[in-house]
């Protein structure tokens, strides 16, 4: 979608499926070409806690980084969290308040300068470790670049070639 400038602006969990012949997908009920069209902000911009961050203040919510964000939410839920588990609540929207919150401390009048670095703090730090077993300081290195300032984020591209060489699955280049 990243290829073809589609900013998909829901990419959650519920969103993604696997094909009949294992290859992975994603649901593409609501799309946005993001060089051709510009939505008000009364627009659907996604779920809430798998926002960007600029979705929360900025004109500029529409983007493909913005879906970078996403997808770097959703896999760590994907990556970490059992699914079918019972009594197991990924609190995604701590983790996503957790970002919020770093921001500010960051520089509350220039939210945008938050780096991959203040991410991974949160990423590696105490209150995330039982919801995060097994998060290395490679793949909290990974996923921070994938959900800083947008002008640091990687792109869909560069996320999937810097994340799949850690993941313990491999998966065909164009099955992402």
């Amino acid at each position: 979608m990243a290829a073809a400038e589609i900013a998909h602006r829901d990419l959650k969990p519920e969103n993604w499926f696997v094909k009949y012949d294992g290859a992975p997908s994603v649901y593409i009920g609501d799309l946005d070409r993001a060089t051709n069209q510009r939505f008000s902000s009364q627009a659907y911009t996604g779920t809430f806690g798998f926002q960007s961050l600029e979705f929360m203040i900025g004109p500029h919510w529409n983007t493909l980084k913005g879906d970078v964000f996403a997808a770097a939410m959703s896999m760590l839920e994907v990556l970490f969290v059992p699914r079918l588990a019972a009594g197991v609540k990924w609190p995604f929207i701590k983790l996503w308040r957790a970002i919020l919150d770093q921001r500010t401390r960051v520089s509350p009048e220039h939210p945008w300068t938050l780096e991959a670095t203040d991410i991974e703090k949160v990423l590696l730090g105490e209150e995330f470790a039982a919801f995060l077993p097994g998060m290395t300081e490679a793949l909290a290195s990974v996923f921070a670049k994938a959900m800083c300032a947008q002008k640091n984020r990687y792109t869909a591209k560069e996320f999937k070639d810097a994340l799949l060489p850690l993941l313990p699955l491999q998966l065909e280049a164009e099955e992402c």
